[in-house]
């Protein structure tokens, strides 16, 4: 196993260079002039000559490749250099918008699976019965209506009509003075809506892929065996059925995880919430290429720690599995 875990942090290696090269070349290939982020907020218009100190201060003026080394160099060093738009250094930045958007992926995550797992479960269960078409409508319908679709909608009904749950930001005027209960409640008073919006669609899929996993091995060997022992089928079905679904579910979860962290982009900007895909949507916007390297940087990790995490957490759940 050690072996194998030493392969595939090889394999990390190439994969991060190819994601960080692909990225900063299509920053610097997109049309504008970073120099008017790097202007004070972008609010003023350079001269030519400041224009030119600007770029020698900055290595605009040095050949593209050498300009990524320069970077990657000092990203090995967790020194992602300075915003252009506020002139902050960028990892303190992405410090200050992690815990916010980290919140929301657990909670979507959790959510998610504690739905899922059992609608999965009773569905094979019943196949074919009342509960699994009725759910198998409902997933199938949820899955296929956008997140921003689903965001908007439950803003007007249950933000704006019914003035039921807060829909702006992440904690609400006076939090300061709030008791730490009361700041907890506060903080998952706003979190709920746009959870609901980023978790109903891995329900929808999770829940339908325990199903069919499930239903699988509802004839294999060891099923029978198992009800032959006296176990009913509901019993025989979660301990015995249940776990060797665990590991294609793991990589769903090591593949959806990432995605959560860093794909609400979209709704952390209609929520107006906090977090790393708010900062990358107004960094793109404002043409900020250290904030967006940075951030690029952090979605490549996540994908591949959590890809290999899953990869090693394989033989944990099934001894079966080898790595030869």
């Amino acid at each position: 196993m050690f072996s194998y875990a030493v392969k595939r942090i090889l394999w990390v290696v190439p994969t991060f260079l190819g994601i960080t090269i692909a990225t900063f070349a299509l920053m610097h290939l997109t049309p504008g002039d970073p120099s008017l982020s790097a202007d004070g907020l972008g609010q003023g218009v350079l001269s030519a000559s400041e224009h030119q100190r600007l770029s020698e201060y900055f290595g605009w003026d040095r050949p593209l490749g050498i300009q990524y080394v320069d970077w990657l160099w000092a990203a090995l060093r967790f020194d992602f250099g300075r915003s252009f738009a506020d002139g902050q250094p960028v990892i303190a930045k992405i410090g200050r918008a992690l815990p916010a958007t980290l919140l929301l992926a657990v909670v979507a995550l959790v959510a998610s699976l504690a739905l899922s797992i059992p609608v999965g479960i009773l569905s094979a269960r019943r196949r074919n019965g009342l509960f699994d078409s009725a759910t198998g409508v409902l997933l199938y319908g949820l899955y296929s209506v956008p997140s921003y679709v689903m965001a908007v909608l439950l803003i007007l009904v249950i933000g704006l009509w019914w003035d039921a749950l807060p829909f702006r930001g992440m904690t609400s005027d006076g939090f300061a003075d709030m008791s730490p209960g009361q700041k907890v409640m506060d903080v998952l008073r706003h979190v709920i809506l746009i959870a609901v919006c980023l978790a109903y669609r891995p329900l929808a899929f999770q829940a339908r892929f325990i199903r069919a996993n499930l239903l699988e091995v509802t004839d294999a060997g060891y099923m029978r065996t198992a009800l032959a022992k006296g176990l009913s089928p509901g019993r025989a079905l979660v301990r015995h059925g249940f776990r060797n679904t665990w590991i294609p579910l793991i990589t769903l979860i090591a593949l959806t995880l990432p995605a959560l962290l860093s794909g609400a982009v979209i709704l952390e900007v209609i929520f107006s919430w906090p977090g790393i895909g708010r900062l990358l949507f107004d960094s793109i916007m404002r043409r900020d290429y250290p904030t967006v390297m940075g951030l690029t940087v952090l979605s490549a990790v996540l994908v591949l720690l959590a890809t290999l995490l899953a990869d090693l957490a394989y033989a944990r759940i099934d001894p079966r599995v080898t790595y030869d």
